[in-house]
């Protein structure tokens, strides 16, 4: 897949009231029943927000583009689906507290999340283990839908195309790396058949990048 370049902000460089964003926190924590208190590292949980949130902060200090917020919320570890991802974006670029005079002038569009409208709004879902990464067993029931004569194999060029059509898309750039990648990796490709890779085994070489290959096909969890 295409990766891109991300800003490299050193702690020195990061303009935010600290308080603020760990008081969020606390008080999210403060909400959860006893028995999921009891395990949480708060400061393990505050760090892994922080610099999810600032690799990809904008020419304006504390703000991302709702573009990337989709890579921020991945690196968290949540494969939300598609609809999910969306009403998650939603609310952080419609967050009521935040929409003040002086924000409206610079973000007429509603294109840019602060910090705290991020902090708000993904705390209690990270903190509830909610859009977990579909396991092996899930993928796996979501290939095989696709697969109508039950081969466990596909087509390269027709998964890449099937990819390429559905509601979350792959770009033309997506599609063109996906692509080279299974022609190149040999060991998914069937014997005697270059032109079909193994899906059971292009699952297991990319679990650890679920999102990369997450169909939403309407597969029942």
């Amino acid at each position: 897949m295409t990766t891109k370049k991300h800003r490299i902000i050193s702690q020195d460089n990061i303009d935010i009231d600290n308080y603020n964003v760990e008081h969020r926190l606390r008080e999210a924590i403060a909400n959860l029943p006893i028995e999921q208190r009891i395990n949480l590292d708060l400061s393990k949980i505050y760090q892994q927000l922080i610099e999810s949130f600032y690799t990809y902060e904008s020419h304006l200090a504390n703000f991302v583009f709702d573009r990337d917020m989709h890579n921020i919320i991945y690196s968290l570890g949540f494969v939300p689906t598609h609809s999910e991802m969306n009403e998650l974006i939603l609310a952080m670029r419609y967050h009521p507290l935040s929409r003040t005079t002086e924000r409206e002038e610079i973000d007429a569009e509603h294109h840019l999340i602060h910090i705290y409208d991020f902090a708000d709004i993904i705390i209690p879902k990270l903190l509830k283990n909610e859009y977990k990464p579909a396991d092996e067993q899930y993928l796996l029931k979501c290939f095989k839908k696709l697969d109508k004569n039950n081969k466990n194999y596909l087509h390269k060029k027709l998964f890449v195309q099937t990819m390429s059509s559905m509601e979350d898309a792959l770009d033309a750039n997506e599609s063109e790396d996906l692509l080279n990648f299974l022609i190149k990796n040999e060991n998914l490709s069937i014997e005697n058949l270059p032109d079909f890779f193994d899906y059971k085994r292009y699952i297991k070489h990319l679990l650890p990048q679920r999102h990369l290959i997450y169909l939403d096909l309407g597969v029942a969890k």
